[in-house]
């Protein structure tokens, strides 16, 4: 089942990592925002407004999910 036009962000400091999922979440139909940069990522998700059900976020010094 395809989510067609979802917005989903997607945040990691390896870019093999952060274009795969990318990529894979475009061909499926979802809207991708993406960075490498734990920084942005607060500032990205209220800009791009992601569908989110549920937030999980977890703060150290290279990771940051949401």
């Amino acid at each position: 089942m395809y989510m067609s036009g979802k917005k989903v962000l997607v945040v990691d400091d390896e870019q093999e990592i952060l274009q795969a999922v990318q990529k894979g979440l475009s061909k499926r139909g979802f809207n991708v925002c993406a960075t490498d940069r734990g920084s942005s990522a607060l500032e990205l998700a209220n800009d791009f407004g992601p569908d989110i059900d549920r937030k999980s976020t977890r703060l150290n010094s290279s990771h940051l999910v949401i």
